[in-house]
């Protein structure tokens, strides 16, 4: 039922542009772009909608779980404009983790591939003792 619900949401969001997609109760957005300010206004604008759809379903949405994440090679960031998602300030994050996958920043595999050998580390000393 929550899939049927949810699905909305994506529609929505898919209808105008906006790449989104969903697993269970975890959404994504993306908005790509060469102009950072306008890439910050973009995404401002689908929070907006995804606010509305939330008020128009009777849902809630928790903004201290939502992760924002700008994928660039780019040092220095001068035309990010700051983006609010329910009256709160997103904090730019390094990496997310998503559908399993740590992506960060720079989308090279380090941080992913540092995690799964720490665990691969740790299951290989729980077999060993």
């Amino acid at each position: 039922m929550w899939i049927l619900i949810t699905d909305g949401l994506l529609q929505v969001l898919n209808s105008v542009r906006y790449i989104a997609q969903g697993f269970a109760d975890d959404f994504s957005a993306l908005v790509a772009g060469r102009n950072l300010s306008t890439v910050c206004e973009v995404m401002q604008v689908a929070l907006k909608r995804i606010e509305k759809w939330r008020v128009d379903h009777g849902l809630s949405v928790n903004p201290d779980k939502t992760e924002m994440v700008l994928f660039t090679c780019k040092r220095i960031l001068t035309e990010m404009k700051p983006i609010l998602f329910f009256g709160k300030k997103l904090t730019r994050m390094d990496h997310v983790k998503h559908l399993g996958i740590i992506l960060n920043s720079k989308l090279t595999w380090k941080e992913h591939v540092q995690y799964k050998c720490k665990k691969a580390v740790a299951l290989f000393w729980q077999f060993a003792v």
